[in-house]
Order: C-alpha cells, then structure tokens, then sequence
C-alpha cells in the first residue's frame, strides 16, 4: 500500500474509533467540533464558526439547528447587527463536554502511545507540510 493509501486507511480507522464513543452521547464528530470551538471561542458568529471549521454557512445552519435543538447551543442576536447569531454553549453542552474529553484524551494518547515523543513531532510536521499544500 502507498503513502496515500494508508494514510486514508489510518484516518478512516481512527474516525471510526473516534464515532463509536461520541454515538454514546448521539453527537456526531462535526457537532463535537463544534461544540468544542465554541468552548474556546463563545460568541462566534455562525460565519466565522463555518469558516473555523471549512464548511459552507448552510451545512453550519442545519448543525446549529440540530444542537441548538437538543438544548446545547443558544443563538443570540448581535448587540450591533440583529441580523447576525452569536453562539453560545449551554450550561448543559459545557457538561457533555466535561464528560467526553477526559474519554476521548484517553483514546488518543492510547492509540499515539506506541509512537515516541519524536515520531509525534515528525508526524505532526509531515501532515502539517502536506496540509499547506491544499
């Protein structure tokens, strides 16, 4: 198998991995994503979080839809532009999160743990060249 080649077999692997615990909470990786950059950055307005995350205002509209309908993200109309969303994450979002992470650390640095500190970098380094690329 080519560089290529495993490199998508790898990615499609750790996706998987990554899914099957989020369907616990029935969040898909996107809304995660999501939800995780607005932990970071509250107040981001459904623009910069599509940009944030490159993907088009449409598909960041039906994912906000679907969070903010099960109660984990608020929109609130700009003080400067009521035509504009901020996004802010709710008390019960900010739960969810503090639950998930502590579990998705673990699975990472278990499947990173048969690298050394250095492959880490190496790796890290390789995929940002081939990210800059694109």
């Amino acid at each position: 198998m080519n560089a290529l080649g495993q490199l998508f077999r790898t990615y499609h692997k750790m996706h998987r991995l990554i899914e099957s615990q989020l369907d616990k909470d029935g969040l898909t990786l996107p809304q995660v994503e999501a939800l995780a950059t607005l932990l970071k950055q509250p107040g981001m307005t459904q623009q910069e979080l599509a940009e944030h995350l490159v993907v088009t205002k449409g598909n960041i509209t039906g994912l906000i839809d679907r969070l903010a309908g099960r109660g984990l993200v608020e929109r609130r109309a700009d003080v400067d532009d009521r035509r504009v969303n901020s996004l802010y994450l709710t008390d019960e979002a900010i739960a969810t999160l503090d639950r998930m992470i502590p579990a998705h650390v673990e699975t990472t640095e278990r499947v990173f743990e048969v690298l050394t500190d250095k492959e880490r970098e190496t790796l890290r380094e390789l995929l940002s060249r081939l990210e800059q690329t694109l």
